[in-house]
């Protein structure tokens, strides 16, 4: 899916982060890390902190 949104042109990718416990937002930044790799791209990111 984040390859599919990155070849659409999105390069920010927010966050509602009161949602997110520790575990479920390592396992989600690892995963745009390995898709960053893969296609030698960078992806924004915006925290919703409220």
């Amino acid at each position: 899916m984040l390859t599919k949104l990155y070849n659409d042109g999105v390069r920010i990718l927010r966050f509602n982060f009161p949602h997110y416990d520790q575990e479920s937002a390592l396992k989600d930044a690892n995963n745009i890390h390995e898709v960053e790799k893969k296609l030698g791209g960078k992806f924004d990111l915006l925290l919703d902190t409220s």
